[in-house]
């Protein structure tokens, strides 16, 4: 499964995050999985990851109950999203009668589904660091 094609999040960074919480609650320092220690760089990177798809499917399902008026189909709503978001290729029936704005929703988190948010978050830092460092040579050699 760690190697597996999908997007989303993998098992060991599901098993990491339980490690993390298990031993959070016993009030342990080092986090550790069967007796075995779980490096703190892998920790932080399974949290990052889990908290950036938490985020970019609850935006995702807020974007399409604004642009879909009818209440009723909002669990229907919430499993398109979570699909998209997980490449997983299912689909609940309704996206026949969902609006452009939402399909559109629903192919933004295909895409970064596949490429994956901390890829997608890596290029937008390295662009926003790049942008610093070219107006700052701008400014000295004025």
């Amino acid at each position: 499964m760690p190697s597996g094609t999908g997007g989303g999040l993998k098992s060991t960074t599901l098993s990491a995050i339980f490690a993390y919480t298990k031993n959070k609650l016993g009030l342990r320092h080092e986090v550790t999985l069967a007796g075995v220690k779980v490096p703190a760089y892998r920790v932080d990177a399974a949290l990052t990851n889990f908290v950036f798809y938490t985020f970019v499917l609850f935006i995702g399902i807020y974007l399409m109950a604004l642009f879909e008026q009818d209440e009723d189909n909002y669990l229907a709503l919430t499993f398109e999203a979570t699909s998209a978001l997980a490449t997983a290729g299912l689909s609940s029936g309704i996206l026949p009668t969902l609006s452009v704005a939402s399909k559109g929703v629903l192919i933004t988190l295909m895409f970064i589904g596949r490429v994956g948010v901390i890829t997608l978050g890596n290029v937008m830092l390295y662009r926003a660091h790049n942008k610093q460092k070219t107006e700052r040579c701008k400014d000295l050699v004025v």
